[in-house]
């Protein structure tokens, strides 16, 4: 990725934190000021990094860290309720993680404040009282939370979005070593292009947005990572496949809860380009397509039309089945085909919108051949 900082690089000196590097460095034109850099961000291989995670033990010691400000008494409360509810540190990070979502909401109209000059940020009290931050606010409430519990805790500054300046937390884990914790987007571990510019100890250490002046010069090909909390007793077997695994599961005093981390690429490949002229090629040689517009998405007459459109895609050599389940923030159900791109990815076909894509916003809970195996799988689902 490409960024353009009005910085020198030397007064970013934590750039090349977690195997990040400057491949090369630029004069911008017409701004002497302004300076292009090319930068590779590091990236967790998440096939060792899940094993570790799975294997965490408690990490809590009393350790003397500094504090941004005096701990609200109410956090305090907050924390050692979170440590009640389980012993393990990763599924104590991601309750912690939940919490502080339940009681802050994201505020644009302060983040555009934070980017158009304001020189300084809400206190932690500020935030929780009035429920709202940004990441700023975000990360400040879980290092507070995590210096009660006696995990190591810092700041994180860089980037993770195009033309996003983001704030995140990173914990520092015995298996692990430090392990990025970023609240505003519900992720545990560096599984996305996240950039690092600086690490400090205290929120007052890393500037306001306003003084980085920060441009993205090219489009960052960022992979949608998230993670979900269901509840569960078990895991249904649809969601062990294509980017969808169990990552913990716990029980708290209220029911089982399952945390799982769905991965996709934002930007299709040019062979997904190919597949998908492919498939529309063989739609528009099928009669009913247009029918489903007429129909809720989960009638019976709707079912029965996927069901067939899926028998001619099969007969046609692609490998297609039907799926359903929910969208991760809006709780909307669906139903979907998926056409298989590789023997480990499936990507969502959306017939009416005729778009063949990664599955970015949806939590698979049933897949099958049939409109019989869907609706098995759903009511399997459904008693968990």
């Amino acid at each position: 990725m490409t960024v353009c900082f009005e910085l020198d690089p030397k007064e970013c000196p934590d750039i090349l934190h977690a195997e990040q590097r400057i491949i090369e460095i630029h004069s911008v034109p017409g701004n002497p000021r302004q300076r292009s850099w090319t930068v590779e961000a590091g990236k967790a291989n998440l096939e060792d990094l899940i094993p570790q995670l799975q294997k965490v033990t408690a990490h809590r010691q009393i350790l003397p860290q500094k504090s941004d400000e005096d701990c609200l008494i109410e956090l305090e409360e907050a924390a050692r309720w979170l440590s009640r509810q389980t012993e393990d540190d990763v599924e104590w990070l991601a309750a912690a993680i939940t919490l502080i979502q339940q009681r802050m909401t994201y505020d644009p109209k302060l983040a555009l404040e934070y980017s158009h000059g304001r020189g300084s940020g809400l206190s932690l009290k500020e935030a929780w009282s009035c429920g709202r931050g940004t990441c700023r606010e975000f990360a400040m409430g879980m290092a507070a939370l995590c210096r009660i519990q006696g995990i190591p805790v810092r700041y994180v500054q860089g980037i993770s979005a195009p033309d996003r300046l983001h704030v995140w937390n990173e914990v520092y884990l015995d298996s692990t070593g430090w392990l990025a914790v970023d609240v505003q987007s519900g992720l545990i571990g560096y599984w996305g292009n996240l950039v690092t510019f600086r690490i400090a100890e205290s929120i007052r250490e890393l500037p306001m947005p306003s003084a980085l002046k920060l441009k993205i010069t090219e489009p960052l090909a960022i992979p949608q990572d998230r993670q979900v909390y269901l509840h569960f007793k078990k895991m249904p077997k649809a969601l062990e496949g294509s980017g969808q695994f169990l990552l913990k599961s716990w029980q708290n005093e209220f029911k089982v809860r399952c945390l799982v981390h769905l991965q996709a690429q934002a930007h299709p490949s040019t062979s997904f380009a190919a597949l998908s002229a492919a498939v529309f090629e063989q739609l528009a040689s099928f009669p009913h397509a247009e029918m489903l517009s007429q129909f809720k998405i989960s009638s019976e007459a709707a079912m029965q039309i996927r069901e067939q459109l899926c028998e001619q895609l099969r007969q046609s050599g692609f490998t297609v089945r039907m799926a359903s389940g929910l969208n991760w923030s809006t709780g909307q159900p669906a139903v979907w085909l998926e056409l298989a791109a590789s023997p480990c990815e499936w990507l969502k076909l959306d017939i009416l919108s005729k778009m063949l894509g990664p599955q970015l916003d949806w939590v698979r809970l049933s897949v099958g051949n049939s409109v019989d195996e869907v609706i098995a799988g759903l009511r399997e689902s459904a008693e968990n």
